[in-house]
């Protein structure tokens, strides 16, 4: 026979507020975090809420409804949830990351890994034209990728495209269709 449990008492007024009160406190640490390493803007657009609602949950310390809920459905509705999704944008945001190919990739430089894919062996500034970015931008995200060994280049001088030679950019992996290596 199996031993009665003696009841649990219920979690009382006072026990349900600190919950509230951590899971409050731990949204408002991941949305910091967030926008610190990404930016209001972007902090907005991926929980879908205005940057005025943003704002006003930041500045004026109204929590509304709209930014609490918008954590809870894209990161979780437990407080290790929201905690870990903290932890791993404090992470990036640090550079605490043993290896950095091991970090995700941002957007921009998803973007040029991307493009790079799509048009191999091509120099920088026939690169941002087809992808419509900034010769200079993009060459410093490609540096980026090469750092990371995502990207390499070669210099390559052919007379009929002028007297100087001209870097040629390849991806050095495989990538995946979201932009990340396969097999990571």
């Amino acid at each position: 026979m199996a031993k009665k449990q003696p009841p649990t008492p219920a979690q009382s007024k006072h026990a349900a507020g600190e919950n509230r009160e951590a899971l409050h406190d731990a949204i408002r640490d991941y949305v910091d975090a967030h926008r610190r390493l990404h930016g209001q803007k972007r902090t907005a657009e991926s929980l879908g809420v205005s940057r005025h609602t943003l704002w006003r949950y930041f500045e004026k310390g109204h929590a509304g409804r709209a930014v609490p809920a918008a954590v809870l459905d894209s990161v979780g509705k437990s407080i290790k949830d929201i905690e870990a999704a903290t932890l791993e944008i404090i992470i990036d945001l640090e550079g605490l990351r043993p290896d950095p190919a091991l970090r995700p990739l941002r957007r921009n430089l998803e973007d040029a890994l991307l493009l790079l894919c799509a048009a191999p062996l091509t120099a920088v500034d026939e690169l941002a034209r087809f992808g419509r970015v900034p010769a200079s931008t993009l060459r410093d995200r490609l540096d980026k990728l090469a750092k990371r060994g995502l990207a390499d280049s070669v210099s390559h001088h052919l007379g009929v495209l002028g007297s100087r030679p001209q870097r040629r950019y390849f991806p050095t992996e495989p990538v995946s269709k979201v932009g990340m290596p396969v097999g990571v």
